[in-house]
């Protein structure tokens, strides 16, 4: 019976704190912040020239993507490896920093949220 108390209670904490928003707004700004971050990766291994070795890593994690997606990353991925581009590089820094700095603003109001801080009621 404790149990199934405790399970209903922070069901309960859980959904009058905003909960399940909240979630979603971090998982979006996660997966946001992502694509910019992969751009400079490959345009760092382009400059670096290990843009094979980039490329081969790339290729590995495209099994885990739908071939539709897998389609349309491809050719962009080849041309950034094989053009050395420094403002590809430097939209990729300013947008990974932008994006990350957004999940750490829906971080921190999450986390006001959940102890009461916020004012958002």
């Amino acid at each position: 019976m404790k149990l199934l108390r405790l399970i209903r209670t922070i069901a309960k904490r859980f959904f009058a704190h905003h909960g399940p928003q909240w979630a979603g707004h971090i998982a979006f700004c996660t997966l946001l912040a992502l694509f910019p971050f992969l751009i400079v990766l490959v345009s760092a291994a382009s400059f670096l020239g290990t843009g094979e070795f980039a490329g081969q890593l790339i290729y590995m994690s495209f099994d885990f993507l739908p071939a539709e997606m897998v389609d349309t990353l491809s050719p962009v991925i080849v041309e950034i490896l094989e053009q050395r581009r420094g403002g590809l590089m430097t939209v990729g820094i300013i947008g990974t920093i932008w994006a990350a700095s957004s999940g750490m603003e829906a971080l921190r109001l999450a986390v006001n949220d959940a102890y009461g801080a916020s004012g958002l009621k």
